[in-house]
């Protein structure tokens, strides 16, 4: 495909220098220019605005820029005009903002309770000890806030964390706090709101704490003047009652502020929120972004350095990977299309990649340029996705990289300017967008916990939607496996691979459909040098993991111009066709009873006092060979036929009849038949179950499924 850019080009325009008035602050880009042309006669314009969003005034010229007094709460970027020889008009790009600027008092009342002599969970445990030791003898919880971020389900009372009841949970109503009698009977000890205002058969909060010599602590009144990251503490819903005025420090003390929020919440999805997911079983992975351009594996193949990470290469940037934004207008992208096709293939969510680790934003955003709407193409893909889901009854999922080796700032001297924009970025989608189901991270590549402030991002996160799940890699460490069990997640997700039985935490392994050249790895995005997998293989993947009690995410790589190409539609809605017929069988659903027979494995679910047990006997499960593996290859593998390495015994079967135990200690098969129809004979040997299957009929090569109705023993 022929790509045409605008030439030259400025990557990776951002300022160097700090956010303090009196700093030198200096422009830093990288001139590029796809037909070798030289740079001549570049400008840089200095902005400032009141408003990350404008609007901008030109303040200054040149490479550098000392910020003034009057730049005192305003933010600052630049505008870089870049001209060639062979372009002396030029091409204009904007910089990474940063701001508002700060006072020098203001600059040095930041504080950071994340000390690096200390490990994360030390940190941590500080931090609720600091607060468990001030507030002993206080209450404190959270309402909902008028950014739209929920209250709390749970409220400190004298240390002890008690669920806050939703009837009980005050609210916030023109700066006054009214709560219902039970409330304050509940939660305070010989609580009388006699005499307390009334109002919809609510009482003051304000007025009991008056009353009674308690003092009223809220974080909506008690934050930092200045908008700056690092002077705001993200809890405003907070409130505290108590008898110590000022119970915290609103800028020196922002970590503990947030930390008193974190505790008020549960950072792992309930029970109930995890049901559609465990039912939904098959979701749609599209990796989607400007790779798809030069067909090259998304982020991978990104020829510069991956900081916190594995080692690449020691160049700043690869101009023509990161350039292929400015390219990057799909107008054939239609999201509707995308998720009809995921339905009619079978599957039941989706999960679009907005920022990948190569840090380009697949949607508009006002933390940083290097996103869409940046080159003329106004279209929101994201918002488009959103939509489509809701409209085609799909689970909405997005992916989220937190690692992101493009930002100038990810995690040097100035991350403070990342976190913010990952914060800023994920509250663009959990409120731009409506309600998401689902959050999608990869990592944090090999950084520290203390390089981020995870607990408060989660937190935050659920404050948008408490029903959302967030997978294991939110606070994943490359090569580490031991992430803090709150920040753990809400499922588990091996990659490029089937999983063994697990049915005590969810899963969901994440395939493609795409398989690249060995010994490449990959096939996430839009490539042309890979193969296609099959229908059977596809199936191996669905089916393997039903019975092993997991889900299948599984990615599909839209070409450049949003098309998914028709040969990776097509073994998808022949497993669509099969899911038609059998489905019933994989959705709503879970592994076992079996585990890891040598035959293939089983579903079930509860009809009343009866099980319906769902035993697939399947060759793609057991010991399922690769058809295109070479010969040698074939006799050697067997890919999921092994527990703990060792082959499990070969089972009593024949072409029509297998030998199985019954599925429960004590238990009576009332019916037996294909799921699809026909009767299957039931006979006792024994202690075990012999199934005939129709006369004339032959176990399928792919997979024959059949439905027991099962009284279970006493």
């Amino acid at each position: 495909m022929s790509i045409k850019l605008p030439d030259p080009i400025a990557l990776r325009s951002y300022i160097k220098g700090g956010d303090k008035a009196g700093e030198t602050l200096a422009a830093a880009y990288t001139y590029y220019s796809p037909c070798g042309s030289k740079e001549n006669g570049s400008k840089v314009e200095w902005l400032s605005a009141p408003d990350r969003c404008g609007p901008w005034s030109p303040v200054a010229e040149g490479v550098q820029y000392v910020t003034r007094p009057d730049d005192v709460g305003n933010f600052i970027k630049f505008r870089v005009t870049v001209r060639s020889d062979d372009n002396p008009k030029g091409t204009t790009f904007d910089s990474h903002i940063i701001g508002p600027i700060l006072t020098a008092e203001e600059y040095d009342s930041i504080a950071c309770m994340f000390s690096p002599n200390r490990s994360y969970e030390e940190n941590v445990a500080q931090m609720q000890s600091t607060i468990a030791r001030r507030l002993s003898q206080g209450v404190f919880f959270a309402v909902d806030d008028e950014s739209g971020a929920l209250g709390s389900d749970y409220i400190y009372v004298d240390g002890r964390r008690l669920p806050l009841m939703g009837c009980d949970r005050p609210v916030d109503a023109d700066g006054e706090l009214w709560a219902s009698a039970d409330f304050f009977h509940n939660y305070f000890k010989n609580a009388d709101v006699t005499n307390l205002p009334e109002r919809q058969g609510k009482y003051s909060v304000n007025a009991y704490c008056r009353l009674n010599g308690l003092h009223l602590w809220q974080g909506k009144y008690n934050n930092g003047k200045s908008r700056h990251f690092l002077l705001r503490h993200r809890a405003d819903g907070l409130v505290v009652i108590s008898r110590t005025q000022d119970v915290f420090v609103p800028v020196a003390e922002r970590d503990l502020i947030d930390e008193a929020m974190n505790m008020l919440y549960d950072m792992e999805a309930s029970d109930s929120c995890m049901q559609w997911f465990r039912r939904d079983k098959y979701g749609m992975f599209a990796h989607f972004n400007p790779s798809s351009l030069a067909a090259k594996e998304i982020s991978w193949a990104r020829k510069a350095k991956r900081p916190f990470d594995s080692y690449m290469c020691d160049e700043e940037i690869d101009a023509e990977y990161d350039s292929l934004y400015l390219a990057f207008a799909p107008h054939s992208f239609d999201a509707r299309e995308w998720t009809d096709f995921a339905v009619r293939a079978g599957m039941r969510y989706a999960v679009l990649v907005s920022k990948h680790h190569d840090g380009f934003s697949n949607f508009r955003t006002s933390y940083i340029p290097y996103a869409a709407g940046s080159n003329g193409f106004e279209r929101d893909i994201v918002a488009e996705y959103v939509d489509a889901c809701r409209k085609s009854g799909l689970k909405c999922g997005i992916y989220y990289s937190i690692r992101d080796w493009y930002h100038p700032y990810y995690l040097n001297e100035y991350r403070y300017r990342y976190l913010e924009c990952v914060f800023g970025q994920l509250t663009e989608i959990t409120r731009n967008y409506g309600k998401i189901d689902l959050l999608w991270f990869d990592s944090i590549g090999k950084s520290s916990y203390n390089d981020w402030d995870l607990r408060t991002l989660m937190r935050v996160l659920k404050q948008s939607n408490k029903e959302m799940l967030v997978n294991n890699r939110f606070a994943a460490i490359r090569q580490r496996h031991n992430s803090p069990k709150e920040l753990d997640g809400d499922f588990d997700t091996p990659e490029q691979r089937t999983g063994s039985f697990e049915g005590s935490r969810p899963w969901e392994s994440c395939m493609t459909i795409l398989e690249p050249p060995r010994p490449e790895v990959g096939g996430w995005s839009y490539r042309e040098d890979c193969r296609v997998r099959s229908v059977e293989e596809s199936l191996h993947y669905l089916v393997n993991n039903a019975v092993n009690d997991g889900n299948l995410l599984y990615n599909v790589c839209p070409a450049a111009n949003g098309i998914i190409p028709d040969e990776q539609k097509a073994p998808l809605l022949e497993v669509g066709k099969w899911l038609a017929q059998n489905g019933e069988s994989i959705y709503d659903t879970r592994g076992g009873p079996y585990k890891l027979p040598a035959w293939g494995g089983s579903t079930y679910k509860k009809e009343g006092e009866l099980t319906i047990v769902y035993l697939h006997i399947a060759p793609i499960v057991s010991g399922y060979v690769s058809p295109y593996l070479s010969p040698g290859a074939r006799r050697k593998r067997k890919w999921t036929a092994f527990v703990n390495g060792l082959r499990l015994a070969a089972c009593d079967k024949t072409d029509s009849s297998i030998t199985i135990p019954p599925p429960y200690d004590g238990a009576e098969v009332l019916t037996a038949q294909l799921l699809n129809g026909g009767a299957v004979t039931v006979r006792r040997t024994g202690a075990k179950l012999r199934l005939t299957l129709p006369q004339g009929m032959t176990f399928d090569p792919i997979d024959t499924i059949i439905k027991l109705t099962v009284k279970e023993g006493i």
